[in-house]
């Protein structure tokens, strides 16, 4: 009798992970807090039904900006700890630093608001994260889509 080699099927990998509707196809790699803060400002601007887009890296092809609001033209990104706090070492600190003042430059520069909620803690919080988006986009969004 001569012995029969099986032969192993090739698995298909997929994800496990449904996309979800209205999702940004870079969500996956998005921090809590981007994610919480587009929740606010979409939940704030639908009774204005003002359109948002979470990760707009269409309107500025240089640069990826965390919330845009392209009716308003308003470009908000969400500092954490590595923005303000050399974390990986001083070089890669500085690079950092750098590319934020080259993307609020550019920003600017195209005619956009651009906000930042500073976000200086390692943990997650949705309190905090709400505190500095009342206190610091609210007024400015409340302003700009009265007029």
């Amino acid at each position: 009798m001569i012995p029969t080699i099986k032969r192993k099927r090739k698995r298909e990998w997929r994800s496990k992970k449904k996309k979800r509707k209205g999702k940004s196809k870079r969500d996956n790699s998005r921090s809590k807090h981007e994610l919480y803060l587009e929740k606010l400002v979409r939940r704030f601007l639908r009774k204005m039904k003002t359109e948002v887009v979470g990760d707009d890296t269409e309107s500025f092809e240089r640069w990826q900006i965390d919330i845009t609001i392209p009716e308003h033209k308003i470009a908000i990104e969400l500092n954490g700890p590595i923005h303000y706090k050399p974390i990986f070492g001083p070089k890669r600190f500085e690079k950092i630093c750098e590319r934020d003042r080259l993307k609020k430059k550019d920003v600017l520069g195209a005619g956009w608001k651009f906000l930042v909620v500073r976000y200086t803690e390692e943990y997650f919080d949705k309190r905090l994260v709400a505190k500095r988006f009342y206190r610091d986009i609210v007024p400015v969004l409340r302003e700009i889509t009265s007029n």
